[in-house]
């Protein structure tokens, strides 16, 4: 959502054609970034609304079109090239944390993100949760990032890599992955596993000590994760 110079609210596929300016570190003039198209895919959730993507471009002499998109995808990829806008909240990459209370801030999640996946499962800051105009709490969204991220120690090491497969259930049973979920990895919390048992990458020399999840159940944290085939 935005306001037009009128004072219009503006949202979706309304935002087609406008610009926004970012101020990179070091540089003199913010960089235009236009918003070529808008789509909305489906929710991972049940019962969750659909999130609005957005296609960003900004210019660059050095692409073939002039202009290149915000995120790695082709422009004729309507997937890769998707953007979820999340407003208020940032994320340290390095730390796996979650930076929340910034009014004047936007991510720009591109398809595939850790970010973009917290969105799609409805753990949005601005997201519907509990179906009564609540988000997620900011532990509820922490355990997620550190649950997609497989940061098993919580210090911002993630034991996993680009397409992993990996299913996934939540406390609240809004997101389940369909079909037969395979052996349990772990059970997460906002301090990262609770319990270790199957990794996503077999072998993987985890720098923390960890129990085994038999006597840990779905009840203590906000995720189990299981390696499907495993």
């Amino acid at each position: 959502m935005a306001r037009s110079a009128q004072g219009t609210t503006l949202r979706g596929a309304q935002l087609i054609g406008a610009t926004i300016l970012v101020q990179s570190p070091g540089s003199l003039l913010p960089l235009p970034i236009a918003v070529l198209g808008h789509q909305k895919i489906d929710s991972w959730a049940e019962g969750a609304p659909q999130v609005s993507t957005y296609t960003l471009v900004y210019p660059d002499l050095n692409a073939l079109i002039g202009v290149r998109n915000v995120c790695t995808g082709d422009l004729l990829d309507v997937l890769t090239s998707a953007v979820t806008v999340i407003g208020g909240e940032t994320y340290d990459l390095a730390t796996k944390t979650i930076q929340p209370d910034k009014p004047r801030w936007l991510t720009f999640a591109c398809a595939g993100s850790a970010a973009a996946k917290l969105q799609l499962m409805n753990y949005g800051p601005q997201s519907d949760f509990d179906g009564a105009g609540h988000p997620a709490s900011l532990a509820q969204r922490q355990a997620t990032l550190r649950m997609i991220t497989a940061d098993y120690c919580g210090n911002g090491h993630s034991y996993t890599q680009n397409g992993t497969p990996l299913h996934w259930e939540n406390a609240a049973g809004t997101v389940v992955s369909p079909g037969e979920l395979g052996e349990r990895e772990a059970v997460w919390s906002a301090a990262g596993a609770l319990c270790l048992e199957a990794q996503r990458l077999a072998g993987a020399e985890v720098a923390c000590d960890l129990p085994a999840c038999d006597t840990f159940s779905l009840a203590e944290g906000e995720w189990v994760t299981y390696v499907p085939g495993a």
